[in-house]
């Protein structure tokens, strides 16, 4: 894997990075040969188990154990739901609340497919508005469950749905759609070229030091680009 990986932070215990888009948490059931996180550092660390992981195209903190103890204590945490999760996502659409609880139960069925239904697993996305837009709106997410593609689905569900998040509903970005006299002799692309969604802070106790942990990634620059671009062509409003 070509592409450099920045950490965060790192000790004898665990490894949290920035992990970039297109790049799976975990190897691929059908396609070992595909670049993934885990691969990338089991050359260096032989004993490494993944905490966590996120979805391909979505950036943001990942957390690594660097041995079993490590592993089971992290994971624990997450069973228990001690550990505190933020996004951030660019999402279409202006919310009429600032701030509440998307409630709705996600279930997997046998093919694999996700989706909202009674009889899933209860889930909770607390969500926080911070800036809006002409159409669209960039929020902060408090995932309270963790289910597969939670926080995509929660936000379809609302009628909110994530920019470039084809399976969810969501839309590309074009600059075109909010720039006023937008002119271009060339074919236009989106800003961003993905679901707009990265993991932004990850908060927790250390499995050792048992003291409380909280690491931040910064934003990639595609998302810095779009948020960029929303801020100087689309009248925006701050929220928070």
């Amino acid at each position: 894997m070509k592409v450099k990986i920045e950490t965060l932070y790192e000790d004898d215990e665990l490894i949290l990075i920035n992990k970039p888009a297109f790049i799976l948490s975990l190897p691929d059931r059908y396609d070992h040969e595909l670049p993934n996180i885990y691969h990338y550092y089991l050359a260096r660390y032989p004993n490494i188990k993944m905490v966590h992981r996120l979805d391909v195209e979505t950036s943001g903190v990942l957390c690594i154990a660097k041995d079993a103890a490590s592993h089971l204590h992290l994971n624990t945490q997450f069973a228990q739901k001690k550990v505190n999760k933020t996004y951030v996502a660019i999402t279409e659409g202006l919310f009429q609340d600032q701030s509440g609880s998307i409630n709705a139960s996600i279930r997997t069925y046998k093919n694999g497919k996700v989706g909202i239904d009674k009889l899933g697993k209860k889930s909770q996305t607390d969500f926080e508005v911070v800036t809006t837009y002409q159409a669209h709106t960039l929020i902060k997410l408090f995932p309270k469950s963790g289910r597969t593609h939670q926080i995509r689905i929660h936000l379809n569900y609302i009628n909110h749905p994530i920019v470039g998040d084809s399976l969810y509903g969501g839309h590309p970005l074009f600059l075109s759609s909010f720039k006023k006299k937008y002119y271009s002799k060339h074919e236009e692309r989106p800003l961003i070229a993905r679901t707009a969604l990265h993991a932004l802070k990850l908060e927790f106790v250390h499995p050792k030091k048992l003291e409380p942990m909280q690491v931040e990634a910064p934003l990639f620059k595609d998302m810095r680009a779009s948020i960029n671009q929303l801020n100087k062509h689309s009248n925006p409003s701050q929220e928070s």
